[in-house]
């Protein structure tokens, strides 16, 4: 991941809709590349479906490794 694409994906992330679900934020990019962000207490979390909770501390570790 590019920090040019981790800039874009801080730029996109909803932060009213983070705050509104009392954060904190989850930082979830998928294989295709594509960001998602919302808060941890989303629904689909822990749900088979769906990727599970990504802190800012861990996507970065993720993504310098």
């Amino acid at each position: 991941m590019s920090a040019k694409a981790l800039i874009e994906a801080a730029e996109q992330m909803d932060w009213p809709q983070i705050q509104l679900n009392g954060g904190p934020p989850c930082f979830y990019f998928e294989e295709t590349g594509n960001f998602w962000s919302g808060a941890e207490r989303w629904e689909g979390h822990g749900h088979p479906d769906q990727h599970r909770f990504i802190s800012l501390a861990e996507m970065l570790r993720l993504l310098t490794d």
